[in-house]
């Protein structure tokens, strides 16, 4: 496929934690309470400086402890002051000033982990933090208690029964909780007692297990529905847990800004400015729609929905840069305590430039004869449809293409057989024939690499200049089309009377021709056939042509109307009117490489 290069991806929580602002977004602010004493606590987002010393910076901590239940299961619990930092169950932090500080194992905290922190002093600790939120699906340990928290609706928390009801690794299983002085207290009622928002538990599994929730999500080969710049569609897969049936509300809400960006923000850290809000839309039956307001759909019990989304870049504004990256918040809720926030990420393009490559389908001619309305096209008996090349250069000039090879120029290394790279490869668009042999193949044919071509045969063949040369190949000519992509184009093709496509040629009938009675030379014009014009325009429409829904219409995929007028087949011009439709194959907007 000819597509550009494409594709080159805690802290705490304690038993009071709030959204601040309300905000919950591809980058959230979490409000945090630590009181002194032991907090089991559990992330919603990935912070955006994870280290413990940044994050714990000028609280009493005392230690945060995360249980490392990859290699050691876990059959009763032990209240944290019983906890020691040599165990390997167990990764610890440690400050800087604390006498066991060269205990320390634990540098980082992570999203969607349950931690425990001892905090000294003796009041409450407000925390606020900024961080990426997260999805990632959830890993028990079979036959043992797992320290874990859930992703649930602060405003609608589930009870413990409902909440693991549909599962047969987690009902009828006990389950603690820490209390206020310290304490893991066994839930003797969990049909009443609720599940608090970012904190976490001891919960045993029996047997294995992947259980999130009475609702689950996933998403294929990346958590989050990241875009990137040329990715147009990716769905979210929402799982019902349940034995009956669940209203899920998915919602696109606005991403709070990072604290540092690239520009005007820390060198180095890798961050780049929020551009905006990524417009989504969905599929429905018949066509893209776009998400202005939350969705509601209706899973059948123990069953999966796939639900696509598209991302709309040309209803997103226009970056500073094409770094630069917009990002939302899918927020997806139940009402009955499922709460997830996915992460939303894209990239737009800045420019038209580059290759593009099309359709264009004609449906109304003319009557040429009709002398009291030979201008009026009108519907023809079937469609015409014909291949469509443009190619834009750096200065946004735009020309129409017979054929284009796509080639490349390999990588230069010094010496050949070392890493040390002198240039990079890179691809190049090829239009003249004499050309080919000084540059490398894309793809393989019969075991060689070889270009891939793409000819446009609706096209004249030869030069337009008319002589008695013998015809050459019309790569050497691209026809220039005034205006610009996106609003209109206008060029004209002169097809000489040499050309083969003349339609007044035939090849083998000595009428048509072109040569004289003994075939050895050429007739003069006029004698047997005709030089004529082709002035074509191209209209871009904001809109799809037939109601036709295209999310990535406008960006890399635009089309309109296309006109031509014929002139000098028939004493009356002829008109022709119909569709087309381009789509961005490759950003490179030099032709022959330069040469």
């Amino acid at each position: 496929m000819f597509r550009r290069n494409a594709i080159r991806t805690s802290v705490l929580a304690a038993c009071i934690m709030a959204l601040a602002g309300g905000a919950s977004a591809e980058w959230a602010s979490q409000t945090l309470t630590l009181r002194p004493g032991w907090n089991a606590i559990f992330l919603e987002v990935q912070p955006q400086d994870s280290s413990c010393a940044t994050l714990f910076a000028g609280l009493p901590l005392k230690s945060v402890w995360s249980w490392n239940g990859r290699f050691t299961s876990v059959q009763y619990v032990r209240d944290p002051s019983e906890l020691l930092p040599e165990a390997e169950e167990w990764l610890t932090y440690f400050p800087a000033n604390s006498p066991n500080a060269f205990l320390t194992t634990l540098r980082a905290l992570l999203g969607g982990h349950a931690y425990l922190v001892e905090l000294g002093g003796a009041e409450t600790v407000r925390l606020d933090l900024r961080g990426r939120v997260k999805v990632e699906e959830r890993e028990w340990l079979s036959n043992s208690f797992n320290l874990a928290g859930f992703h649930i609706d602060p405003k609608a928390p589930p009870t413990f029964s409902s909440f693991f009801a549909a599962s047969g690794a987690h009902v009828n299983q006990p389950m603690y909780r820490l209390d206020a002085s310290g304490v893991w207290r066994r839930i003797e009622a969990p049909a009443a007692e609720r599940i608090q928002y970012g904190a976490a538990y001891w919960i045993y599994c029996a047997g294995e297990s992947k259980y999130a929730g009475p609702v689950g999500i996933s998403i294929a080969r990346n958590r989050g529905l990241n875009y990137g710049q040329y990715l147009i569609e990716k769905a979210l897969v929402l799982r019902n847990e349940t034995s009956s049936p669940r209203l899920v509300t998915l919602t696109v809400r606005p991403s709070a800004r990072p604290s540092r960006t690239a520009r005007g923000g820390s060198p180095g850290d890798g961050l780049f400015p929020l551009a905006g809000e990524v417009k989504l839309a969905y599929r429905t039956v018949l066509a893209w729609q776009e998400m202005t307001s939350p969705l509601t759909l209706r899973i059948k019990p123990n069953s999966e929905l796939e639900v696509p989304f598209a991302v709309l870049r040309n209803a997103m504004s226009e970056p500073a840069s094409e770094d630069d990256v917009f990002e939302s918040v899918l927020e997806v809720v139940d009402g009955q305590g499922a709460y997830f926030t996915v992460p939303v990420t894209a990239q737009k393009m800045l420019t038209k430039q580059g290759l593009w490559v099309g359709e264009a389908t004609l449906f109304e001619v003319s009557e040429a004869a009709n002398g009291e309305d030979a201008r009026t096209p009108r519907p023809a008996g079937s469609d015409f449809r014909f291949r469509l090349i443009v190619h834009v250069d750096a200065d946004n000039n735009a020309t129409l293409l017979q054929q284009v090879i796509l080639m490349q120029v390999q990588a230069v290394f010094d010496p050949p057989d070392s890493n040390n790279q002198i240039s990079p490869d890179r691809d190049v668009l090829i239009t003249r024939d004499e050309l080919v042999s000084q540059f490398t193949g894309i793809s393989l044919r019969d075991g060689k690499l070889a270009g891939r071509r793409i000819s446009a045969p609706a096209f004249a063949h030869t030069r337009p200049d008319p002589g008695d040369a013998p015809a050459e190949a019309s790569s050497q000519w691209p026809i220039a089309l005034g205006g610009a992509l996106g609003a209109k184009l206008n060029g004209t093709i002169r097809v000489n009377y040499k050309d083969p496509l003349n339609p007044f040629l035939h090849r083998y009938h000595p009428d048509h021709n072109n040569l004289n009675e003994d075939y050895d030379a050429l007739r003069a014009e006029g004698s047997e056939s005709f030089t004529f014009s082709r002035e074509i325009e191209l209209e871009f429409s904001p809109t799809t042509p037939l109601g036709r829904s295209a999310p990535n219409w406008g960006h890399d995929v635009v089309g309109g109307t296309y006109r031509e007028t014929i002139i000098g087949l028939h004493k009356n011009k002829i008109y022709v009117e119909g569709s087309f439709e381009l789509n961005h194959v490759i950003d490179v907007n030099v032709l022959n490489d330069g040469l």
